[in-house]
């Protein structure tokens, strides 16, 4: 439903197929419009800190976090992403009110690894809204109810 999405600073498309950064020279970016306001924001395409292809999704991190009980627009031009061949664009309103807990939307690595692969990459969690370090100061990253870092 695209009229209750939790507000955050993720936006998630997901394709049929692996995405790829685009041929339209001049249209590389992603446009989100807040609709109330008037704000927008441009981000390009092949900005890997505000645009993260990931398999077959695209997340677009927005520079300031969508805000609650609003309407927003996102309008991406045609080739701008390969196998786009024509102009996409859709609407969705966020919550107005901020029910849901931040949840972890990507990781990498994902799925199970050892300590020792993961001591040769960098972790990395993507939330659904910004998050931000508790009291203790301490990240724990949990699998099946267990603290595995």
């Amino acid at each position: 439903d695209l009229h209750d999405v939790e507000r955050g600073t993720t936006i998630r498309l997901v394709f049929a197929s692996e995405p790829r950064i685009g041929t339209n020279v001049e249209g590389l970016t992603v446009n989100i419009k807040n609709l109330l306001s008037e704000e927008a924001q441009e981000i390009s395409v092949d900005d890997p800190d505000r645009c993260v292809f990931t398999g077959r999704s695209v997340l677009i991190l927005p520079e300031s976090e969508l805000r609650q009980g609003q309407t927003y627009s996102v309008f991406l031009p045609a080739r701008s992403v390969l196998g786009l061949d024509v102009d996409f664009a859709f609407e969705f309103s966020t919550r107005p009110e901020d029910i849901a807990a931040p949840r972890a939307i990507f990781m990498h690595p994902h799925g199970r690894v050892s300590k020792v692969h993961v001591d040769t990459q960098v972790p990395f969690i993507i939330f659904s809204e910004a998050v931000a370090v508790g009291i203790a100061g301490d990240v724990h990253i949990k699998e099946d109810g267990v603290i595995k870092y």
